[in-house]
């Protein structure tokens, strides 16, 4: 899931996501999804 293009993903995936990254602890994985999410856009 997190190697799909945000904007392919279902709501209940979007949701999951937020979930993952409510955490304090996850906020490099949470940088690095973003910045892969603006390589794959480009």
């Amino acid at each position: 899931m997190l190697h799909t293009r945000s904007c392919l993903l279902m709501p209940h995936q979007q949701h999951q996501i937020l979930y993952l990254f409510a955490s304090d602890c996850r906020v490099a994985l949470e940088v690095t999804w973003s910045a892969y999410q603006n390589i794959i856009d480009a």
